[in-house]
């Protein structure tokens, strides 16, 4: 007996129109669809070309040769004008594509017993194809060729703005107030969401190294000293009167290059001893009368509630390696090193004088063993678990040990099970006073569904509809202190020998930079009242610009402490002046750093740094009262 037809055919055939024909009409809007798809995507591609351009790149368009790059840039300059047309001529042409895929379904397929299912048929089609080819496909190609793309399209643009001007102007109009409100409010994006866009952002082409490097950046800013320091019961130290001999033989048998050297206890730290310090002094090991303790350099302290992201900057700026943690009675908690820092980004560093075993072992996907005292951050990283997973409420604990004792509420015994948050703890070795070896069992995974990209949908489709109208969000001020200000009193300032000048307030004071490094033209404006000063550098440009660029573009990102990041500001309020200005967001070091140039001759560097380290919220009304007068002294600079 021979099988029945495919039910599935049947269906499709049931749904066909008898009476449709290739007639010239149908021949005319597939061709017309077909043109307005190609449309749909140029412009697609062409808004995300123009707005992948770089800052850096966006001043280049300026002196570039070519029509093209002129007209590119003179639609840059009004970017919300562009977006504007943009908006309203991809919305036109997929209205058009909505209404002639419709007009050719209904001539080739019959819905008149199915309306609601063709309806959705409708919907579903004319949506994929849309997202898949006129949005996806050439944005991801736009993102890689923006600069060629935005040549391409600059011609067609221009054209089509100037036709739409009345109706941009009135788009940007209506939106003014919806703007404003909106930028009243802020949007802190959190570690969590970072780590998790660097994962969803990955390829499985990406190295680990690279993800966890990532990852180590997203969390830097979050980590506290007490989280990554070395507890003091594992700290190698000196008594200060330890004699001269026997300290060369401490130093040979540990094997580090700085120690901690203490009176009486580790609880008065009363200098760090370099080994490097010891090398001219050897020969005298069996003298009694050599005083080593004179080479103890002074000693730096931190708190354990520092970040780690501060205590590096101020490592850099010390070129220190070491420094003691110090508790909240002022008792020693123990040590943190440079590389303990840099560990938190590159991983594990280790040197010649390192043992290669690691504190923890891999039994299998589900099982590893760890040291008591091993950092539960260092937990998370290997186990590739949540922090989450190991809160306990208000109680807050750093290592492993701790977080067992706070979770049995005492000392565990030996082949002790432990459970939390699905996690299982044995406890493997233990005495009378810490844990030592704990074997740390990961909950199965359980495997996924079909509905998870059904549950993805959604989110998906509302990010691609709002992807065109994404903008940054400025955090409202919270209120502030009243703090009495100077009143604002700008004059001409004229840099004597020196090729530029501008306008500055009467309390600023000019200082020329005296440091060994510096070079002519270079000077500091100061604010004593303050506790500010913005250090202007400045150099000929002697083909060098796309250099000094760079340069300046690293030293700001160096400066990023939280995950909201930077705003790039680009200037150019006088003819021959142009540059940008970095307004650092969080707690940075340098909250407002620039650069300015001619393009041929001249190139100056500014940042601006307070020499005091009190609350955000405290230093807002100065810090604003400061960048005023930054943003008047770029707006009044010239070149002579």
């Amino acid at each position: 007996m021979d099988p029945g037809p495919d039910p599935l055919l049947l269906s499709v055939f049931s749904v066909l129109n008898p009476a449709f024909t290739f007639s010239f009409s149908f021949i005319v809007e597939s061709v017309v669809l077909v043109v307005l798809l190609f449309l749909s995507g140029f412009v697609s591609g062409a808004e995300t070309a123009f707005f992948a351009i770089t800052p850096a790149q966006f001043i280049g368009l300026r002196n570039a040769p070519g029509t093209a790059s002129r007209i590119v840039y003179n639609l840059l300059n009004r970017p919300k004008r562009l977006l504007a047309t943009l908006l309203i001529v991809i919305n036109f042409i997929n209205i058009a594509i909505v209404v002639i895929s419709s007009l050719l379904m209904e001539q080739v397929f019959d819905f008149s017993s199915h309306p609601l299912a063709g309806f959705l048929i409708q919907v579903v089609a004319v949506t994929f194809v849309i997202i898949v080819f006129c949005e996806l496909m050439p944005k991801m190609y736009a993102t890689q060729n923006a600069i060629w793309f935005s040549n391409l399209a600059a011609l067609p643009l221009f054209v089509v703005d100037k036709l739409l001007r009345p109706m941009s102007w009135l788009l940007v109009k209506s939106t003014a107030l919806v703007d404003r409100r909106i930028q009243s409010k802020g949007y802190d994006v959190t570690v969590d969401e970072l780590t998790h866009a660097i994962d969803i952002t990955s390829d499985k082409n990406t190295p680990e190294d690279e993800k966890n490097i990532l990852k180590g950046i997203a969390r830097f800013g979050n980590i506290d000293v007490k989280q990554i320091m070395k507890p003091r019961m594992d700290v190698f130290a000196i008594e200060r009167e330890t004699p001269f001999s026997e300290v060369i033989k401490l130093v040979n048998e540990h094997r580090y290059s700085r120690v901690p050297v203490f009176e009486e206890s580790f609880d008065r730290v009363s200098g760090i001893l370099y080994i490097k310090d010891l090398l001219p002094y050897l020969d005298q090991q069996d003298g009694s009368s050599f005083d080593w303790t004179s080479l103890l350099r002074p000693a730096y302290f931190v708190p354990a509630s520092k970040k780690i992201n501060d205590l590096l900057q101020e490592f850099q700026e010390m070129k220190n390696h070491l420094a003691i943690v110090v508790d909240e009675y002022g008792g020693s908690s123990g040590i943190v090193t440079l590389e303990d820092i840099l560990e938190e980004i590159v991983g594990e560093i280790n040197d010649e004088f390192d043992d290669d075993e690691l504190n923890y072992s891999r039994l299998d996907d589900r099982n590893f063993v760890f040291e008591g005292k091993t950092l539960l951050n260092d937990v998370c990283r290997i186990t590739d678990l949540d922090r989450k997973s190991f809160e306990l409420g208000e109680e807050e604990t750093d290592t492993l040990a701790g977080f067992l004792l706070a979770v049995k509420g005492g000392l565990p015994q030996v082949n002790e099970v432990l459970r939390h948050n699905g996690l299982v703890f044995t406890i493997e070795s233990a005495d009378r006073r810490r844990i030592k070896r704990v074997k740390v069992t990961l909950p199965e995974i359980e495997p996924s569904n079909g509905r998870s990209l059904a549950a993805w949908l959604l989110p998906l489709g509302f990010a691609l509809l709002l992807s065109g109208c994404d903008e940054p969000y400025n955090p409202k001020p919270r209120g502030y202190f009243r703090i009495t200000l100077p009143e604002k009193q700008y004059a001409l300032w004229e840099s004597p020998g020196c090729p530029f000048g501008s306008e500055l307030p009467s309390y600023v004071q000019v200082i020329p930079d005296t440091s060994a490094e510096a070079e002519p033209c270079w000077m500091n404006l100061e604010f004593p009242d303050f506790k500010a000063t913005v250090y202007l550098t400045y150099k000929p440009v002697n083909g060098n610009l796309n250099r000094y660029i760079e340069d300046s573009r690293t030293y700001a990102y160096k400066h990023v402490t939280k995950a909201s990041g930077i705003d790039e500001i680009i200037l150019h309020e006088q003819p021959g002046v142009s540059g940008l200005l970095y307004k650092v967001k969080g707690n940075a070091a340098s909250p407002l750093q620039f650069w300015l140039t001619d393009s041929t001759a001249h190139f100056i560097r500014g940042s601006l740094y307070f020499y005091a380290v009190p609350n955000p919220d405290s230093i807002a009304p100065v810090l604003d009262f400061v960048q005023s007068d930054v943003q008047h002294f770029l707006e009044r600079f010239h070149w002579k």
